[in-house]
């Protein structure tokens, strides 16, 4: 059997659907680096401000405030507690080897302690890259399975009715007139089910005709 509009209408619906998807995932991560900008604009002033406060309050007081930060700033901060041997042991986490700073500050606590104030900037920017344009293999499977069956499902639904419309066609040419469609279609209740109605209706004048 001939599905040529059924393959033409599936194949529209898959490019149409992957064409939202990827404008839809392409805006989402221009946004999510617009705002990783906005983090990294404001970081500076942060750590200054956290240096700052080591100076004047000292270490437990400065963790304090930090805790009371976002998440998304936590986790780029590092304060780095210096040693005389110049040894720096990272008091906000466990990290065994410095990564690329991309501003830091020095601040001296009230006890004399020397402590490294910093931001990272590994962590965020290797996310971000990571998603810009370039959706995770687990989004795109997903977004494929969604896009194909969504595909299919409206691409057997619009073909489905021309179906009927055939076969019914064909048995009324072969003499039957006792072939009714819109029973079949009625529960789309729009355009094809009307066009049932009207065959059905045809089909009637052509069977008081032949009486």
């Amino acid at each position: 059997m001939n599905r040529r509009l059924f393959w033409k209408i599936l194949v529209v619906f898959c490019v149409m659907f992957f064409l939202t998807f990827q404008l839809t995932w392409i805006a989402f991560s221009l946004y999510v680096e617009d705002k990783s900008k906005q983090i990294l604009n404001h970081m500076p002033t942060k750590v200054d401000m956290i240096a700052q406060l080591l100076h004047v309050a000292g270490e437990e007081d400065t963790l304090n405030f930090i805790a009371h930060l976002p998440e998304r700033e936590r986790v780029l901060l590092s304060i780095r507690l210096v040693s005389p041997q110049n040894d720096q042991v990272n008091i906000l986490n466990d990290e065994l080897e410095s990564p690329n700073y991309m501003y830091k500050r020095s601040a001296v606590a009230p006890d004399g302690t020397l402590y490294s104030v910093a931001f990272k900037k590994e962590e965020i920017n290797t996310q971000f890259q990571k998603i810009l344009f370039n959706m995770p293999m687990p989004i795109t499977l997903t977004g494929v399975l969604v896009g194909l069956t969504l595909s299919l499902t409206l691409a057997w639904n619009l073909t489905k009715p021309m179906r009927l419309l055939r076969q019914g066609f064909f048995r009324v040419s072969q003499g039957d007139l006792s072939v009714r469609l819109f029973d079949k279609l009625e529960y789309r209740h729009d355009e094809i089910s009307e066009v049932g109605k009207d065959f059905d209706m045809m089909v009637e004048q052509l069977n008081i005709l032949n009486f």
